[in-house]
């Protein structure tokens, strides 16, 4: 845990908000993929190419790890999530630029950017938090 003595309560705020956002998106990936087989997120997840669609597991789900990785006082929480940024950068890569049907639209388009800047975020902060040797 981090439970050491230079641990500040915003260490802990912070480390559970990751833990709920990337939670949350774990959440949202299963739903996509357990959708009826005639509904919109069934047809966006069969028309997607494997590369995008491995890349969006991949920045999920070592999203979820690294968070909950760093509330577990672990170093490789950092590995998680250049993973996870890694994995979230090709999914945004065919979903901006690739994907012909439909359109992506403004408000899609700021979600996936705010969620690279979010994993960007968590990286750069797990790198703080073991520099300052939090993280064991």
């Amino acid at each position: 845990m981090l439970s050491r003595a230079e641990t500040r309560f915003q260490d802990w705020m912070i480390s559970f908000l990751l833990l709920i956002w990337f939670g949350y998106v774990a959440l949202e990936f299963v739903a996509s993929r357990s959708a009826p087989p005639n509904s919109h997120e069934a047809i966006l997840v069969s028309i997607m190419p494997h590369w995008a669609s491995s890349g969006q597991a991949l920045g999920v789900w070592t999203g979820f790890a690294g968070a909950v990785l760093l509330i577990l006082g672990s170093r490789m929480a950092l590995l998680g999530f250049v993973a996870s940024l890694v994995g979230s950068s090709a999914y945004v890569y065919y979903a901006a630029c690739l994907r012909r049907a439909p359109e992506i639209g403004f408000d899609e388009l700021a979600l996936l950017l705010g969620a690279l800047i979010i994993c960007l975020f968590a990286m750069m902060y797990s790198n703080a938090l073991a520099v300052r040797r939090v993280l064991r």
